[in-house]
Protein backbone atom coordinates (compact mmCIF):
# COMPACT_ATOMS: atom_id res chain seq x y z
CA UNK A 1 0.00 0.00 0.00
CA UNK A 2 2.89 2.41 1.09
CA UNK A 3 4.30 1.75 -2.43
CA UNK A 4 1.19 2.44 -4.39
CA UNK A 5 1.01 5.60 -2.58
CA UNK A 6 4.01 6.89 -3.16
CA UNK A 7 4.16 6.19 -6.61
CA UNK A 8 1.51 8.02 -6.46
CA UNK A 9 2.31 11.26 -5.08
CA UNK A 10 5.89 11.49 -6.14
CA UNK A 11 6.66 15.01 -7.58
CA UNK A 12 4.43 16.62 -5.80
CA UNK A 13 6.98 18.60 -3.06
CA UNK A 14 5.69 19.93 0.14
CA UNK A 15 6.02 23.24 -0.55
CA UNK A 16 3.97 23.13 -3.66
CA UNK A 17 1.33 21.49 -1.35
CA UNK A 18 1.70 24.12 1.58
CA UNK A 19 1.14 27.02 -1.33
CA UNK A 20 -1.56 25.58 -2.98
CA UNK A 21 -3.21 24.95 0.61
CA UNK A 22 -2.60 28.32 1.65
CA UNK A 23 -4.69 29.43 -1.65
CA UNK A 24 -7.17 26.90 -1.05
CA UNK A 25 -7.76 27.86 2.16
CA UNK A 26 -9.41 31.25 0.96
CA UNK A 27 -12.24 29.50 -0.48
CA UNK A 28 -13.52 28.25 3.44
CA UNK A 29 -12.52 31.93 4.66
CA UNK A 30 -14.40 33.25 2.61
CA UNK A 31 -17.98 30.89 3.49
CA UNK A 32 -17.56 31.79 6.88
CA UNK A 33 -17.13 35.59 6.29
CA UNK A 34 -20.12 35.36 3.92
CA UNK A 35 -22.31 33.04 6.48
CA UNK A 36 -21.41 35.28 9.17
CA UNK A 37 -22.39 38.59 7.26
CA UNK A 38 -25.84 37.51 6.14
CA UNK A 39 -26.21 35.41 9.32
CA UNK A 40 -26.69 32.03 7.97
CA UNK A 41 -26.24 28.77 9.83
CA UNK A 42 -23.86 26.32 7.81
CA UNK A 43 -24.74 23.01 7.97
CA UNK A 44 -22.26 20.48 9.21
CA UNK A 45 -21.83 18.64 5.65
CA UNK A 46 -20.81 21.65 4.43
CA UNK A 47 -18.16 22.37 6.79
CA UNK A 48 -16.79 18.64 6.66
CA UNK A 49 -17.14 19.30 2.42
CA UNK A 50 -15.04 23.14 2.93
CA UNK A 51 -12.42 21.10 4.67
CA UNK A 52 -11.66 17.63 2.56
CA UNK A 53 -11.91 20.05 -0.51
CA UNK A 54 -9.22 22.08 1.13
CA UNK A 55 -6.93 19.58 1.79
CA UNK A 56 -7.12 17.78 -1.52
CA UNK A 57 -6.93 20.87 -3.64
CA UNK A 58 -3.47 21.39 -3.50
CA UNK A 59 -3.09 17.84 -5.21
CA UNK A 60 -5.59 18.81 -7.73
CA UNK A 61 -4.22 21.78 -8.57
CA UNK A 62 -1.05 20.24 -9.42
CA UNK A 63 -2.65 17.40 -11.79
CA UNK A 64 -4.29 20.58 -13.46
CA UNK A 65 -1.45 22.26 -13.82
CA UNK A 66 0.58 18.72 -15.19
CA UNK A 67 -2.28 18.37 -17.43
CA UNK A 68 -2.40 21.88 -19.43
CA UNK A 69 1.63 21.42 -19.43
CA UNK A 70 1.05 17.84 -21.32
CA UNK A 71 -1.55 19.80 -23.40
CA UNK A 72 0.02 23.10 -24.21
CA UNK A 73 3.68 22.37 -23.06
CA UNK A 74 4.80 25.79 -24.18
CA UNK A 75 3.63 28.59 -21.04
CA UNK A 76 2.43 31.32 -23.28
CA UNK A 77 -0.80 32.89 -22.41
CA UNK A 78 -2.06 35.14 -25.69
CA UNK A 79 -4.55 36.84 -23.62
CA UNK A 80 -4.54 39.93 -21.91
CA UNK A 81 -3.37 40.30 -18.06
CA UNK A 82 -7.37 40.83 -17.29
CA UNK A 83 -8.35 37.58 -19.14
CA UNK A 84 -5.58 35.44 -17.67
CA UNK A 85 -6.14 36.83 -14.28
CA UNK A 86 -9.86 35.63 -14.48
CA UNK A 87 -9.35 32.30 -16.05
CA UNK A 88 -6.39 31.33 -13.19
CA UNK A 89 -9.32 32.60 -10.54
CA UNK A 90 -11.23 30.13 -12.40
CA UNK A 91 -9.33 27.32 -12.41
CA UNK A 92 -8.72 27.62 -9.12
CA UNK A 93 -11.96 27.85 -7.99
CA UNK A 94 -13.02 24.96 -10.26
CA UNK A 95 -9.75 22.87 -8.72
CA UNK A 96 -10.83 23.34 -5.22
CA UNK A 97 -14.75 22.78 -6.09
CA UNK A 98 -14.02 19.10 -7.99
CA UNK A 99 -10.89 17.93 -5.46
CA UNK A 100 -12.73 14.98 -4.23
CA UNK A 101 -13.32 14.11 -7.95
CA UNK A 102 -10.07 14.89 -9.18
CA UNK A 103 -8.49 12.61 -6.58
CA UNK A 104 -8.72 9.18 -8.00
CA UNK A 105 -7.96 10.62 -11.87
CA UNK A 106 -5.06 12.12 -10.19
CA UNK A 107 -3.73 9.19 -7.87
CA UNK A 108 -3.40 6.90 -11.34
CA UNK A 109 -1.80 9.20 -13.15
CA UNK A 110 0.84 9.26 -10.83
CA UNK A 111 1.18 5.56 -9.94
CA UNK A 112 1.21 5.15 -14.04
CA UNK A 113 3.91 8.22 -14.50
CA UNK A 114 6.41 7.22 -11.78
CA UNK A 115 5.40 3.25 -13.14
CA UNK A 116 6.65 4.59 -16.36
CA UNK A 117 9.70 6.57 -15.20
CA UNK A 118 11.44 3.04 -13.53
CA UNK A 119 10.57 1.19 -16.96
CA UNK A 120 12.80 3.66 -18.72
Amino acid sequence: MYSILYKAFSGFSLGNYLKHFLLGTSFPILLYYVANATHTRIELDLYIFSIVNTLLYPYSRWLYLKAMHYLCPASFTPWQIIFSFFNKLTTIYVCWMFALVILPIGLVYGYRQQKNDNHN
